[in-house]
């Protein structure tokens, strides 16, 4: 007993050092408070502040500056800050991985001022056991939990699981913890209580404005990591990519995503001593697609979506407009990964023979307008694409020109980035360039979500429906089938009946910020290859001299 008290001592103690060390910074650099991040993001309407219900990666990153990066952080395109908790206390392996104890760092406070302590953990995930959640394509599943009990004093924490998991500890990341003394209501009324309280949280930052065009967050002045060097943050929402673009050549914001590297060289070589242009290597499996409506006339059709298919050259996008950036993809996976399966061509071009499957069709050539027909129908369909979206749009002259060699008529129908998810969830659209994107780590939930919202097998106006896939999720939830049966068999049905084509997989994120900034990157390796990682933004600042706000 007394070796495990004097063990979570140690491990208290090296968690409130590491968090103290963590605030020490060059004395430069401490001189440098002040200021604010402008950031730009296309988005229209409130973007909801609810650490569990996440449905996109800019949610999650405007969450966790406000909420935390919970217990521990998974690096992504910045890097982890100082974890929460240390270690296992005990060895989970000796109760076969049912039994995870935890010390909990000291020196942490909330936004109002109340300290984090073990109770605030035991209440926020007896709040996810109880209503669920999700995090971008994560579940936040926590059924498994038996208990969370208090340890020994106010600062550990014991889980006790129904199933062994050994990968427990990694289902712990990401996830904000709440102050359960301000959210103690939503223990009752669950989800509504985000809508109604204003969000209090331990993260660098706290809302402080929020309007449907702008958030704007001010700096925790007693941050556990040090209070960071900026005032604030402010996220300004555009209705369109050119809107952004336009306010980053007039200095109104400071960051934003470019969508592809020809706007990158344009942005450079107007702004050049004004930006910065780096790219940073993306987490999150991210593919352009050509999805169809099925049930619209020709496109029902599964030769015509082979033909299609054939017709399209991905090595000549990528290399045309995501040189360096992309890859050609032939399904949610990649060809190297090990669920790919292994039946899909990744030799698909080939204009002849779509030529070939179209005659063999019944399609011929009118004569008066020069576009395949067959029974007085046109093989003729809109696409939608994102308004002022320079990729897209290049996207789109190349489709139309492509299928033009076969006669297929395409008309290009541009739409607002932010109608293309009302539009799939009411199948209103013939076809549409769609960009997906889900965390890798939660592979079968991003398999789910492709099929029941991308594809609209789960949509109240179902597009792409297929019994036997339906069939499979069920006995998956019955568990009398496995996740890998899920890839295999929806990447099957994909490659067979083309209700959606991959395009190619945007590997690599371009950030433009402004060159006041500084510390706001840090190397790191991945195998040989050496990447720059952002730091977390709290950790950035701008020089005295520089600073504008």
């Amino acid at each position: 007993m007394g070796y495990r008290i004097l063990r979570t001592l140690l491990l208290t103690l090296i968690l409130g050092v590491f968090t103290a060390l963590s605030a020490q910074n060059e004395p430069a650099a401490r001189a440098s408070y002040g200021d604010y991040l402008i950031m730009g993001l296309v988005h229209r309407g409130d973007l909801p502040v609810n650490p569990f219900r996440i449905t996109s990666l800019a949610e999650k990153e405007i969450a966790q500056l406000i909420f935390g990066y919970g217990l521990t952080k998974t690096p992504d395109k910045y890097g982890s800050p100082p974890p929460l908790i240390g270690p296992p206390i005990n060895k989970p392996e000796d109760s076969k991985y049912r039994i995870w104890e935890f010390a909990l760092a000291r020196g942490v406070s909330f936004h109002d001022g109340s300290e984090f302590r073990n109770k605030d953990v035991i209440f926020t995930f007896s709040f996810l056991k109880k209503f669920g959640g999700y995090l971008f394509n994560r579940n936040l599943d926590f059924r498994n939990v038996l208990r969370i009990s208090p340890g020994q004093g106010d600062l550990e924490v014991v889980f006790e699981l129904r199933d062994p998991d050994p990968d427990f500890l990694r289902k712990l990341a990401d996830i904000p913890i709440l102050p359960e003394k301000y959210y103690a209501e939503a223990m009752a009324v669950g989800h509504a209580a985000f809508a109604v309280q204003p969000p209090i949280g331990m993260g660098p930052f706290r809302l402080d404005i929020q309007t449907p065009t702008e958030i704007v967050m001010v700096h925790h002045p007693f941050y556990h990591a040090g209070r960071p060097f900026l005032d604030g943050v402010r996220v300004i929402l555009f209705e369109d990519e050119q809107e952004l673009l336009d306010a980053l050549v007039e200095g109104r914001i400071d960051y934003l995503e470019l969508p592809d590297p020809g706007t990158a060289r344009r942005l450079h070589s107007l702004l050049r001593k004004r930006i910065g242009i780096f790219p940073v290597p993306r987490h999150e499996q991210t593919v352009t697609t050509l999805l169809f409506n099925v049930n619209h006339g020709p496109l029902a059709s599964i030769p015509v979506r082979q033909a299609i298919d054939m017709a399209l050259n991905r090595q000549t996008m990528v290399d045309r407009f995501m040189p360096d950036y992309a890859e050609p993809a032939y399904s949610l996976l990649g060809s190297d990964d090990p669920h790919f399966y292994k039946k899909i061509s990744t030799k698909k071009f080939n204009p002849r023979l779509a030529q070939e499957l179209l005659a063999k069709e019944g399609w011929v050539v009118d004569p008066r307008t020069g576009i395949l027909t067959r029974d007085g129908v046109a093989l003729s369909f809109k696409l939608y694409f994102s308004r002022n979206s320079s990729l897209e749009e290049s996207l789109v002259r190349t489709i139309k020109l492509e299928l033009g060699e076969l006669k297929i008529n395409v008309e290009p129908v541009p739409i607002p980035n932010f109608r293309k998810a009302a539009h799939l969830a009411q199948n209103d659209y013939q076809a549409m360039l769609y960009e997906y994107a889900f965390l890798p780590d939660y592979l079968l939930e991003g398999f789910s979500n492709f099929y029941g919202e991308a594809l609209g097998g789960r949509s109240s106006h179902r597009n792409y429906r297929n019994r036997y896939m339906d069939r499979l999720f069920e006995m998956l939830q019955q568990g009398k089938t496995s996740p890998d049966r899920i890839y295999q068999r929806l990447q099957m049905f994909m490659e067979t009946e083309r209700p959606a084509i991959f395009l190619f997989f945007n590997k690599t994120i371009l950030v433009a910020l402004d060159q006041r900034f500084e510390q706001y990157r840090s190397a790191f390796r991945e195998g040989t290859r050496q990447y720059a990682r952002m730091n977390p933004i709290e950790n950035w600042f701008v020089p005295r001299d520089k600073q504008k706000y």
